[in-house]
């Protein structure tokens, strides 16, 4: 079929108006606006982690350091025993509680003198002895020049005080048989008979009788003690007895001039 030259040129205008048509659509669609509210599109890439970078062969591994507990020190931990002990005591002297105070210090002393530990083996052990036992004796001594010392305890009058106010007659034949007793007696101390100790058998031969016979029963108490430290510091054994005429043995005697204990020690006549 013959084309003329009119539908050739309607043909060639529908060709270019389609072509600049596509074209328009297409740069429009570039520059439409992104509705409000519609997501982004992200790019396809995978999201990094907050966790902790991957080890690799070559990081090295974390070093771990393990705290290991401090040695223990025996003298001192029982040092620290020991005066625990005596701040107790000191605690309940200021309170007025002496006997409480006396058991504390007595807790201190048997805790040093009863461990394994030997005293000159530190001298901090030795030193806490020391210093306890200063002062304790400085409290003692203030105790005594206030009352009666640690003891809360009502004291009892010394028998030497009744003994030495009493006068008995000589009598021969008590005499007489002490003197043949002697003779066959073995003592630390020399015996020796004479009138004033016939007339103290004499006495406790009759009206002290008691006082005898209850300071032999409390002996059983201390004896065994006394006869060891009598016998360690080298001293006679027999002194025991001078206990026996002094005291009875009641660790609360208090005599007329005011000596007290077992031993009727009296403060003013310690040695300095």
């Amino acid at each position: 079929m013959k084309i003329t030259r009119a539908q050739f040129g309607i043909a060639l205008a529908a060709l270019l108006l389609g072509a600049t048509a596509c074209q328009t659509a297409q740069h429009s669609a570039a520059f439409i606006p992104r509705q409000a509210g519609a997501p982004a599109i992200a790019p396809s890439v995978a999201p990094s982690s907050p966790s902790a970078p991957i080890a690799s062969a070559e990081t090295p591994a974390p070093e771990v350091h393990l705290q290991t507990e401090p040695e223990s020190d025996p003298v001192a931990d029982l040092v620290a025993q020991v005066e625990k002990e005596y701040q107790a005591g000191q605690d309940n002297y200021r309170a007025g509680h002496l006997e409480a105070a006396k058991q504390n210090f007595d807790n201190a002393f048997n805790i040093l003198l009863s461990s394994s530990l030997d005293l000159h083996s530190d001298p901090r052990l030795q030193q806490e002895f020391d210093r306890v036992l200063d002062g304790v004796n400085g409290l003692e001594i203030q105790a005594l020049q206030e009352g009666d010392g640690f003891n809360e305890q009502k004291s009892e009058p010394a028998p030497i005080d009744e003994a030495n106010d009493v006068t008995y007659p000589v009598d021969p034949s008590i005499k007489a048989k002490a003197e043949a007793e002697i003779r066959g007696t073995h003592s630390d101390l020399p015996l020796m008979m004479t009138d004033p100790v016939a007339s103290y058998i004499n006495y406790f031969s009759n009206r002290g009788r008691g006082t005898l016979e209850h300071a032999l029963e409390r002996s059983g108490q201390y004896r065994e003690m006394i006869q060891r430290v009598l016998k360690e510091e080298g001293v006679p054994q027999d002194l025991i007895y001078l206990a026996q005429a002094e005291s009875g043995f009641h660790p609360l005697a208090l005599s007329h001039a005011g000596a007290r204990g077992i031993w009727q020690f009296m403060a003013s006549r310690a040695p300095g």
